[in-house]
């Protein structure tokens, strides 16, 4: 009931800036949901909000920027809303598909579990029609290939 109390407080201040620090803990599922919708509503309307969390998953939904912090220094900084995305690919191991795969995208990091290899590559929108087809091409068998850079927990867990 706290949390709510000054998440209301917060609200009613009418302030153009807004500053958060772990708005989403000890609040249970629906009211996380409302607050989500407010703090987007808030951002719509122009407000800026600076949100201090250790919740990842939330973050992804609602922030434009991310400065991910350590030990008080900047590690990162990652813009949610520019064209330079992280995408997921998975696909069945086959010879030499790693290789190529490694090769196209400049990538050195993946796992491996099974068949089965996962890996992380930036691309920019525009060009991820090329890259599937590239994929395809050279008969990559494809499992999932889409957009993680919104999940956090991903992006930043691996830096």
């Amino acid at each position: 009931m706290k949390q709510k109390l000054a998440i209301a407080r917060m609200i009613l201040s009418g302030g153009d800036i807004f500053l958060l620090d772990e708005p989403f803990n000890g609040l249970d599922y629906i009211t996380k949901l409302q607050l989500r919708d407010i703090i987007l509503d808030l951002k719509g309307e122009g407000k800026l909000i600076i949100i201090s969390s250790h919740i990842l998953e939330e973050l992804g939904q609602i922030c434009d920027t991310v400065w991910h912090l350590t030990n008080g220094l900047l590690k990162s900084s990652i813009n949610l809303q520019d064209n330079n995305r992280i995408y997921t690919l998975r696909f069945i191991d086959q010879p030499n598909a790693l290789k190529f795969c490694q090769d196209y995208f400049q990538v050195d990091s993946f796992s491996i579990e099974g068949n089965i290899v996962t890996i992380k590559i930036p691309i920019e929108r525009s060009k991820v029609t090329s890259a599937i087809e590239y994929l395809v091409k050279n008969q990559f068998m494809l499992i999932e290939f889409y957009d993680s850079t919104n999940n956090l927990l991903d992006v930043l867990v691996e830096e």
